[in-house]
């Protein structure tokens, strides 16, 4: 019983196998088909995109053919054209030029004396006119020269006087700030001194006298630094004041 029931489902398990293995192979060919269609398909357009190719070329040199044998003909008609008409017209310029030629050969020959007349009558008035003009420019380019030559030396002296004030300026100016460098190297020299100073009495005791002394040292010292100050205000202010004048 056991062995029919094994071979039943051995039997039942084989039947799904094989229809799963159907299914299986069904659409892998069917998969396959389709990518040969498709291969097919690709193939065929390009043959026919290459034939196309091929006929819209050969079309296109039949048509360029063409185009040039007709516009060669067609350069050819209208060159013979322009060649008849240039030599129509060339034929009537040289029969016009003739003909106003001899007119006008034959009014100059009428008007030759009465011109020879108006020509000397012109050059001698315009002769006149002309040393009248050149009697008048020859006064003004004296002139302009004389106004020239007076602005260019009151140009000149002007200039030499800017430069000398300007050189008296730039050493004023040097020297102050030359005095304002000496100063601040002064002053930094002083507050050192005056450190060194403070540190080496703090290091000592010293009597009331001796603060006193001190003190009015340092006042004189201020007072003498203020003095010295105004002094140098002045100097400047009367240097200053020198210079507006010399301008």
């Amino acid at each position: 019983l056991k062995a029919a029931e094994k071979e039943f489902y051995a039997e039942k398990a084989a039947r799904i196998q094989a229809i799963v293995r159907g299914k299986k192979e069904k659409k892998n060919y069917a998969e396959a088909k389709r990518r040969l269609l498709a291969l097919q398909k690709f193939s065929r357009m390009a043959a026919a995109r290459r034939q196309f190719k091929e006929k819209q070329d050969k079309a296109a040199i039949m048509q360029r053919l063409i185009r040039g044998k007709l516009g060669r003909s067609a350069f050819q008609v209208h060159k013979a054209r322009i060649l008849h008409e240039r030599k129509q017209t060339d034929k009537a310029r040289t029969i016009q030029a003739a003909v106003r030629g001899k007119v006008a050969r034959r009014d100059y020959k009428n008007l030759k004396s009465s011109i020879l007349l108006q020509k000397q009558g012109r050059r001698f008035i315009e002769k006149k006119k002309f040393d009248k003009k050149k009697n008048a420019n020859l006064v003004i380019q004296s002139k302009m020269r004389q106004v020239s030559a007076k602005r260019e030396l009151a140009t000149r002296r002007q200039a030499k006087k800017e430069v000398d004030a300007a050189s008296k300026l730039s050493a004023t100016t040097r020297s102050m700030l030359e005095r304002k460098r000496f100063e601040k190297k002064k002053k930094a020299a002083v507050a050192i001194q005056c450190g060194a100073r403070c540190s080496k009495a703090r290091t000592i005791m010293f009597s009331e006298k001796t603060k006193a002394r001190l003190k009015k040292e340092s006042e004189e010292k201020k007072a003498a630094t203020r003095l010295q100050g105004m002094y140098k205000v002045k100097k400047a202010k009367e240097r200053r004041q020198e210079l507006k004048e010399e301008r």
